[in-house]
């Protein structure tokens, strides 16, 4: 009886951690020893637990998370092969192709969630993602739009919705997204600074002075930011300090290319001997 005992415990305790606990392990190995001694144990992990999606699927998503999308999506395929109508499987699978670039297949999957979870904001959220990246942005707006109607408290959703709305250059309709999502999360600096963007784009300086310097306050080297208030300089005619703070952009941050733009053309225009 106490050797059968044994023998239960014994197996018991090889079979290892499932689920949260699972991935927490994964994610430790990870960050002590690497991905592949983490795909090593994930691999073992999925021949003892082949249904254990959580910790699976959690563990792919730590994989991802440290930069090796490449590595997770494998995880995410052979999740899917097992559970086909699983919709957080989908999900992962869109979000982890959308940031390899395979917008066809990051597209099916990012629909496919849709199909089986149409009431789970998350889905049509990953969706309007997918479709944004690649440039479809009334695409996006829908289906950002839907997400806010099943979750009208989410900044993220409102931010997003916001940047939306700029990319297809409407800036009056953008505004309220972003107020509304800095009602929720009033320090977000990324969204004061898109609000700020916004009323440049309506020519509405002096509102959006305010705004764009307490932007920099949070984000000094910001680029975007930086030539907001450039253009606001620029509209009361100080074309010296709108000048100074496009260069100041493109030094801060030089991967925004603007500011160069923006210098050139107010060089050719107010050209000094």
């Amino acid at each position: 009886m106490l050797s059968r005992l044994f023998q239960l415990r014994q197996r018991t305790a090889d079979a290892g951690p499932v689920g949260d606990d699972f991935a927490a392990l994964a994610k430790q190995v990870l960050e002590q020893s690497g991905p592949h001694a983490m795909l090593k144990l994930v691999r073992r992990h999925e021949s003892r637990h082949p249904t254990d999606r959580p910790g699976l699927g959690n563990s792919a998503i730590h994989l991802s998370d440290a930069g090796h999308p490449e590595k997770a999506l494998k995880v995410f395929e052979r999740l899917h092969e097992r559970f086909p109508e699983d919709w957080l499987t989908a999900l992962n699978l869109a979000v982890t192709l959308d940031s390899l670039g395979d917008a066809k297949r990051a597209t099916e999957f990012a629909e496919k969630a849709i199909d089986l979870q149409p009431a789970d904001p998350a889905a049509w959220f990953v969706c309007g993602n997918v479709y944004r990246h690649q440039q479809q942005f009334e695409l996006a707006r829908e289906r950002y739009t839907k997400s806010l109607d099943l979750d009208p408290e989410d900044p993220v959703v409102l931010y997003y919705l916001g940047t939306v709305m700029l990319d297809l250059n409407q800036p009056a309709d953008a505004e309220p997204y972003f107020r509304e999502s800095l009602r929720i999360r009033p320090d977000d600096a990324l969204t004061m600074s898109n609000l700020g963007a916004s009323l440049v784009m309506q020519e509405r300086f002096d509102e959006a002075e305010p705004i764009v310097l307490d932007t920099l306050a949070l984000i000094p080297s910001d680029g975007v930011t930086i030539c907001n208030l450039a253009r606001i300089y620029e509209s009361r005619g100080r074309i010296t300090d709108a000048l100074d703070l496009y260069r100041r952009a493109l030094r801060d941050d030089p991967e925004y290319c603007r500011a160069q733009e923006d210098i050139d053309r107010l060089q050719a225009e107010h050209p000094y001997p």
